[in-house]
This record gives C-alpha cells, structure tokens and sequence, in this order.
C-alpha cells in the first residue's frame, strides 16, 4: 500500500506538474495572442501611414496639375505677347516704309525746286540777253543820232556859205 501510495502520490505530482505546464502553456498562448495583437495594431498603423502617403501623392498630384495648368496660362500669355510683337514689329515696318515714302516725297520736292530754280536762272540769263541786246540797239541809236546831228551841222554849213552869198 506504501509503495502504491507513494505510486499515487508521484502520479498526482505528475498531474501537477503537468497542469504548471498548461498554466504556462495558457501564459505563453496569451503572450502570444497580445503579440498577434500587437502585430494586427502595427499593421493597421503601417495602413493608416500607407493612406496618409496615398493622400499626399494625391495632393502633390493636384499641385502638379494646377502647375502645369499654370505653365500653360503662362505659355498663353507668352504667345499672345509675341503676337503683341509681331504686330508692334509689323506697325514699325509699315512705320518705316511711310518715312522711306516721305522721303522720297521730299527727294522729288527738291528736285522739283532745283528743276524750277534752273528754269529762273535760264529766264534771268534769257533777260540778261535781251538787256545786252537793248543796250546795244540804244547804242546803235546813238551812233545813229550823233550821224545825224554831223549830217545837221554840214547842213548848217552849207546854209551859212548860202546865206552869205557865196556859192
């Protein structure tokens, strides 16, 4: 009886033993739950960073678009100023080619006045000749009158011998 005694005695230090195990089992199957837990915890943290990164790649997203909604004002506005230039370099243009026809307006004014200054001095030279002419013809007449007046005193000669009674 002792020795199935202290059989039954070691049996039930077994049984014992063997419930410390599940005890700690059951600690170690906790231990391990809270870890899972954990685990899940830092996943559902890892998700919430996962979608606070998705949002931001959306708002970078939309800074890029408006960017480039910008850039395309920009190359509008750009274009319109070279129009704006264009069209400044076209009313220049048209500028220049005036000046170039007044210009040349001008150059025709002037040799219109220097055509019509030779004209006058022609007609003063034509004048001139005319004057020589009347002065000569004016000498002539006086050449002519001093003829006359010789030819009047032989007359007047004549007569005195006449008068006198001397032939």
């Amino acid at each position: 009886m002792n020795a199935g005694g202290d059989d039954l005695n070691a049996g039930v230090g077994y049984l014992n033993a063997s419930d410390d195990d599940l005890s700690v089992g059951g600690d170690d199957l906790t231990a391990g739950g809270d870890d899972l837990s954990a685990g899940v915890g830092d996943l559902n943290a890892g998700g919430d960073d996962l979608n606070a990164g998705v949002g931001d790649m959306k708002a970078g997203g939309n800074d890029l678009n408006a960017s480039v909604g910008d850039l395309n004002a920009s190359n509008d506005d750009l274009s319109v100023g070279c129009d704006d230039l264009n069209a400044g370099g076209d009313d220049l243009s048209a500028g220049v080619g005036c000046l170039n026809a007044g210009g040349d307006d001008l150059n025709s004014g002037v040799c219109d006045l220097n055509a019509g200054g030779d004209d006058l001095n022609a007609g003063g030279n034509d004048l001139n000749a005319g004057g020589d002419d009347l002065n000569a013809g004016v000498g002539d007449m006086n050449a002519g009158g001093d003829d006359l007046s010789a030819d009047g005193n032989d007359m007047n000669a004549g007569c005195g011998n006449v008068c006198d009674g001397q032939v």
